[in-house]
């Protein structure tokens, strides 16, 4: 939704609020409508669409900025590590981290998985979305890198990739990358939002109400979507960072639920007090931090990334005591 406040604000000339409602608007309405049906056509449509404009804008810089002059001009304005992948190491590790384990756990690629016909379905699906976001991932840190020469001499007024379409790159090619990467941010924005309606619908109220009638589910259901669009739209309206939004959102994944989420896989067993423990301190860790981030409440704790190795250490040693509580009570009862 940040994404999406920031991209749009360039073109239509609003506010970022009246892009962020406009753009939010579209994505809740055919999501309460189409339900999962309508988030998985319109994802693969907005994959194709993407993959296209980044290859093209990815060969535009390519034939437009040779090497030499972006290592010479990097030279100019000091940026002596341009080329080096490890510069902040420590930084840009704690980032991998917080995203990639958040990732792991996050409930978006487990509907995937859920949703696939067969195992093998879901192996398959798995494979080749890694080797796309693979392919993908290196084509948009190329088009950061070349695109250099375009920006040299002057500030950003925006997200690079919305001030390289809107002046940069020809009326085809802007108008193929405008609409491959409007896409691209819905396709994001549909699947976070009826993940969590999911959620709300499926692990809440059917577990706490037993109901079995589609149409109530349905009904249920729909609202769910609406409550969560509206909660993520509230706070967005409090960010504009991209980075810094889904940075603090994957640390709550990340510091709350990936440590207890991988040992259920492992254990395959019950363990309420270990889970619910590690999910209390992690998870209670990253939501103080959250909070802290956003001046809401002012503790001297370190800012997201390097927050993130402190939140798994209280999630593992919330899950330790509690494995030691649920071992000593089966002793207790005799049981193994």
């Amino acid at each position: 939704m940040v994404a999406i406040g920031n991209f749009l604000k360039i073109f239509l000339g609003t506010s970022y609020i009246v892009s962020l409602t406009l753009g939010t608007a579209v994505v809740i309405l055919y999501s309460i409508f189409g339900g999962f049906f309508s988030v998985v056509i319109t994802d693969s449509f907005q994959l194709f669409l993407l993959t296209i404009g980044l290859v093209g804008l990815f060969i535009f810089l390519l034939t437009n900025s040779p090497l030499g002059e972006i290592s010479s001009i990097a030279a100019s304005l000091g940026k002596n590590n341009y080329f080096n992948f490890f510069f902040d190491f420590k930084k840009n590790f704690l980032i991998f981290v917080s995203f990639t384990l958040a990732w792991i756990i996050s409930p978006i690629v487990w509907q995937g998985i859920q949703s696939a016909r067969t195992v093998r379905k879901a192996r398959q699906g798995l494979f080749s979305s890694s080797v796309m976001f693979f392919i993908l991932y290196w084509i948009v840190i190329a088009i950061g890198v070349f695109s250099l020469p375009f920006f040299s001499s002057k500030e950003l007024n925006g997200p690079l990739l919305s001030v390289l379409i809107s002046s940069k790159t020809g009326i085809f090619l802007s108008g193929m990358l405008f609409i491959a990467l409007v896409a691209a941010i819905m396709s994001t924005m549909d699947t976070a939002i009826n993940t969590g309606a999911l959620t709300l619908t499926r692990d809440l109220y059917q577990q706490v109400f037993s109901d079995r009638k589609i149409g109530r589910i349905i009904s249920v259901s729909r609202l769910s979507t609406l409550f969560v669009g509206v909660m993520a739209f509230l706070v967005a309206t409090q960010f504009q960072s991209i980075l810094k939004t889904i940075g603090l959102a994957s640390e709550i994944m990340a510091e709350g639920m990936f440590i207890p989420g991988i040992a259920m896989i492992f254990l395959r067993k019950k363990m309420p007090m270990a889970g619910f423990l590690a999910l209390v301190l992690g998870g209670g860790f990253s939501v103080i931090s959250f909070l802290s981030q956003t001046s809401l409440i002012h503790l001297n704790i370190p800012s997201w990334p390097f927050s993130v190795p402190y939140g798994l250490t209280l999630s593992a040693l919330g899950f330790i005591i509690g494995f030691g509580i649920e071992r000593y009570r089966k002793s207790e009862k005799g049981e193994k």
